[in-house]
């Protein structure tokens, strides 16, 4: 009785056995070879291509009525020798109108390459699988498994697949739709995804991040490596280029919030209404900016992020709740210092950072360990 309770499928120990290759299945595997091509199509919308056929229309219509008006304008003065003031007025407003959509026309096909500068990692092989959990990706210099949680928004576009993780949309990934040997069910995925999709929680505030995630106890750790373990604050966020990233991004919305007004009022409109307008939306912007990014800040030793992992002098290994990634040092392209601060950022235009904290480290002998072993490996900016 006993073997035969062994070999019948619907008995427990066969069901549980069952359950590996369905797991297996849910693992979506892909591979390919990402383009400026690619990085084109998923920087552009459908409302993008509604825009730049609008646009070369445009551009076309004001070309011709340009032309015509640089004729007639010829005429008139090979004539009487002179143009008045409104015939000049004419000609600057309409430079400035066929400049300006060339420069938008132009601008719509460098999205693509532009968007490479920024995120250069977006570019060249990459291979691994994405299942309603996890997305585990492989490049030249980055391993990495990020956890869907983490996901703020995902979607099919122009045959790529677009991935946005917290804490800003900028950050993403695109991965083509030819990459997946079954497409379609990379579109039952992301309907999925987008139905169970959790609210955006700020990156400041977000208590996921508080996990403790330590480096499994089947980690190979090479021999020279040094182990980092705890929790970053704010205090260590202030000391960081992070902060003064964020203070000058307050300026800029403080700047367009006064300026704005500042520029109705120039065409005319009346002190009050710039009085009202001011009232109004600086203010707001204010309440933003703080509520996003300078009030938990300003909350003195308050944890933010724990990781772990450990890093030598080829590679960084990082745990914790959003992400785990194997990171060879080529993938950064500085490194600053302070008393109790390591920043490193990232390869683009982007200026993504990451950041360590001093009491991560079990010793000031393995503090200074780490600052040499990184500065060996990635550029130093004072």
């Amino acid at each position: 009785m006993s073997s035969n309770r062994d070999l019948n499928p619907y008995e427990a120990p066969v069901a549980q056995t069952n359950v590996v290759p369905e797991l297996t299945d849910e693992r979506l595997a892909f591979s390919t070879e990402v383009t400026l091509g690619d990085l084109q199509r998923a920087n552009t919308s459908p409302f993008r291509q509604a825009l730049l056929i609008l646009g070369i229309c445009l551009e076309a219509f004001f070309v011709l009525i340009s032309g015509l008006v640089a004729l007639g304008l010829l005429a008139k003065f090979l004539r009487s020798g002179a143009l008045t003031r409104s015939d000049v007025i004419l000609v600057v407003l309409l430079s400035i109108i066929v400049l300006s959509l060339a420069v938008l026309i132009g601008m719509y096909f460098l999205r693509g390459r532009m968007l490479a500068r920024r995120l250069p990692y977006l570019l060249g092989h990459t291979h691994g699988w994405l299942s309603p959990t996890t997305l585990c990706q492989s490049r030249t210099n980055a391993e990495v498994e990020l956890n869907m949680e983490m996901v703020q928004s995902v979607r099919i576009q122009r045959d790529c697949l677009i991935i946005r993780f917290n804490p800003s949309p900028l950050v993403f990934d695109v991965i083509p739709m030819r990459a997946f040997e079954r497409p379609e069910a990379v579109r039952a995925l992301v309907s999925e995804l987008n139905q169970r999709k959790t609210p955006v929680v700020n990156f400041f505030t977000d208590p996921r991040r508080l996990e403790e995630v330590n480096i499994p106890a089947t980690e190979q750790i090479p021999n020279d490596a040094v182990l980092f373990s705890g929790h970053v604050t704010t205090d260590d966020i202030r000391e960081s280029p992070v902060y003064r990233m964020l203070q000058r991004v307050i300026w800029y919305f403080l700047a367009i919030g006064i300026g704005f007004p500042a520029i109705v009022i120039g065409f005319g409109w009346s002190s009050f209404t710039w009085l009202t307008l001011t009232t109004l939306f600086v203010p707001w912007i204010l309440f933003k900016a703080y509520r996003s990014s300078l009030g938990p800040l300003l909350k003195p030793d308050t944890p933010i992020r724990f990781s772990s992992g450990y890093l030598d002098g080829e590679m960084m290994c990082t745990y914790s709740f959003s992400d785990k990634s194997r990171v060879k040092w080529a993938h950064y392209q500085s490194m600053q210092t302070s008393e109790s601060t390591i920043s490193l950022e990232l390869n683009g235009k982007m200026k993504l950072i990451i950041l360590f904290a001093r009491r991560q480290f079990a010793s000031d002998a393995d503090w200074n360990k780490a600052i040499e072993t990184i500065r060996k490996a990635v550029p130093e900016r004072n």
